[in-house]
Parts: structure tokens; C-alpha cells; sequence
């Protein structure tokens, strides 16, 4: 079902479109619009700054690791079978990762890691280091940005059929 087939605009038609499309890349098409201040519509469905800005909120608690990403948090070590060509290589796509959180563990460029770039969740490669900055990005020539290490949850241990 596409956006522009709601009828009515507003913020419940926005949240319901929320539960049937992927959380980050309707994440990522809305962020830009209300970094710059402007109403946002799509098709038919149309709100305001201030409406989006409560469905990034919505769209931030769904995404695909923030689950694991607690438990790492918490000092657990979680396993799971990321999708996507991303990170084609290094893991292939539905492969069984398994992910440790960061702790005390130096990290360094080649590292796979579960972490988040400007407000999206990656299992990407640490492709630079400058200082207490890292930089993000897949095994298929894409970087996603500089984060620091508050922003790195766990690094990737394992990868299995």
C-alpha cells in the first residue's frame, strides 16, 4: 500500500502508514523535512512539523536493533540475521551475526559494529578513525557519518550460517 492511498490526512493515517512501511526508511524521508522546518506531505497525507516531530519519536522506539541494542546496554551478547546486500562480503544477507557489546574493547578500523549514525541503526564497518570519532560505512563503498564511541553498542564477534 503506498502513502497516497490514505484518504484522509492527519497524524493517525501517518502512524497507521507507520505500522505497514519499514520504520527507518520512512524515518529517513521525513527527518530532512523537519530539520527544515517546513509541513510535511506526501500525496494525500499531509501534517505539521510538530505531528512528525512525535512520529520520528514513534518510528525512532521501532527500529530494526533497538532491541538489541538494550540488551547490549545491559552487558548482554546478542545474536540475530541482519537483511540487506549492505554489508555483501562480510556478511551475506539473513547470516547469523553475533554481536558483543563494546566494553572495554578497542576498537579499530575494519571493526564491524552495531551502532547508530544520525538517528539510524547500522551493522557497518568502522571505516576511519580520527581521535574519539569514528567513521561509519558498508562493505559496498557508502559511508554514513562520523559518530563517537557513546554511539557504538557492540562489535560483531561472529558470523555463521
Amino acid at each position: 500500500m503506498l502513502l497516497s492511498n490514505f484518504r484522509r490526512p492527519g497524524l493517525l493515517n501517518v502512524v497507521n502508514a507507520l505500522n505497514i512501511f519499514s520504520g527507518t526508511l520512512y524515518f529517513s524521508s521525513i527527518k530532512t523535512v523537519v530539520e527544515k522546518g517546513s509541513p510535511v506531505g506526501f500525496g494525500s497525507l499531509a501534517t505539521t512539523p510538530a505531528k512528525t516531530k512525535k512520529i520520528i519519536q514513534y518510528t525512532n522506539i521501532m527500529s530494526w536493533a533497538t532491541h538489541y541494542i538494550e540488551k547490549l546496554k545491559n552487558g548482554e551478547t546478542v545474536q540475530f540475521r541482519p537483511r540487506g546486500n549492505s554489508m555483501k562480503g562480510k556478511i551475506d544477507s539473513g547470516q547469523l551475526v553475533t554481536v558483543a557489546p563494546v566494553g572495554g574493547i578497542e576498537l579499530k578500523k575494519g571493526d564491524i559494529v552495531l551502532c547508530k549514525v544520525n538517528g539510524s541503526q547500522y551493522l557497518h564497518l568502522i571505516k576511519a578513525i580520527q581521535g574519539e570519532r569514528y567513521q561509519i560505512g558498508n562493505n559496498i563503498g557508502r559511508i554514513n557519518g562520523w559518530i563517537t564511541q557513546n554511539f557504538i553498542y557492540g562489535i560483531c564477534t561472529g558470523v555463521s550460517a
